[in-house]
């Protein structure tokens, strides 16, 4: 990507982030005029850390003000949190039961959720390390999400190390603690078959069996299709701030972070899709609608062949 593309988004991220942060502004022109574009190279794909202190020489920046820079934009858009990761309510919920019902037909669905591991680069600088070790071999950092039915982040849950169980992170979630505060008469969300059956938690039949066998794999099949919004959420996130297939620091808290605001950045950038302009987006949103396509074809050949 061009260094015209970076300062254009850039600038125009700014004019969101500077209510909540008065001189971030100033900050990052200042940078933007002497053509310092590392931390857009950071923030987006996480440069590997044999090379950042290589750029800062050619920038001729010392490391203390960048991870200070860094930790600036941090706090600035992590308290953009609530504007952008929001809950449905009244219309907004109303919007959301219709639009998963439009998919495959479930009513008053009110999100999906689903788990994935963010990779570290290396063993994180903790004591108990080797917690961090997933089933895969590679340390991590537990993300949960809900996504809505046009795929923004609604509520998650990050930092517990990869080796914890799906069930023991649900289990302590705010939506599982404090459920009825997120459910509103009878909806629900749509899971994977590692969550559990629950009134307001609605999984996939497991192995479909005895006289309701094709009734039941019918429904796993809508069931699938319904779900996949919450698979592209994650496939779209990844694919804007590449960093999160390999965060390259040892501080899981500070992995954490970066996290949590790759997921704002993906809910602004979506909210607010029109100011990025069609011309950069166009490669993206092409190979994002080839790959629904793609998916779906793959659905209807498992379900003839089946």
């Amino acid at each position: 990507m061009s260094s015209n593309l970076y300062k254009t988004q850039y600038l125009k991220v700014i004019k969101i982030v500077k209510e909540a942060e008065s001189n971030l502004e100033d900050e990052i022109n200042l940078y933007l005029n002497n053509q310092n574009l590392l931390n857009a190279e950071v923030v987006r794909n996480n440069v590997p850390k044999s090379n950042d202190w290589t750029i800062l020489t050619l920038f001729g920046i010392c490391e203390a003000t960048v991870l200070n820079f860094l930790n600036r934009v941090i706090i600035a858009i992590r308290s953009l949190r609530s504007e952008y990761i929001v809950w449905p309510s009244e219309n907004y919920r109303q919007e959301v039961n219709t639009g998963f019902e439009q998919i495959q037909g479930f009513p008053i669905v009110i999100g999906a959720i689903d788990e994935s591991h963010i990779p570290l680069y290396e063993a994180p600088s903790k004591d108990n390390k080797d917690v961090y070790m997933s089933c895969k071999q590679k340390y991590g950092i537990y993300l949960q999400d809900v996504v809505d039915h046009q795929g923004f982040f609604i509520s998650y849950e990050i930092g517990w190390p990869a080796s914890v169980h799906d069930a023991k992170v649900f289990s302590n979630s705010d939506i599982f603690k404090n459920y009825k505060n997120y459910f509103k008469e009878e909806d629900y969300l749509i899971a994977n078959s590692a969550y559990p059956l629950l009134p307001w938690v609605m999984p996939p039949f497991k192995d479909p069996q005895g006289s309701q066998a094709q009734q039941q794999t019918l429904y796993n099949i809508a069931h699938s299709k319904t779900r996949v919004v919450v698979e592209q959420a994650f496939g779209c996130l990844k694919a804007q701030f590449p960093l999160l297939k390999e965060i390259r620091v040892k501080d899981t808290k500070k992995a954490s972070d970066i996290i949590d605001i790759a997921l704002i950045l993906h809910n602004f950038i979506e909210k607010h899709n029109n100011i990025w302009g069609n011309k950069d987006n166009e490669p993206y949103r092409i190979e994002r609608e080839y790959a629904k396509i793609k998916q779906q074809n793959l659905l209807e050949i498992i379900l003839n062949y089946s």
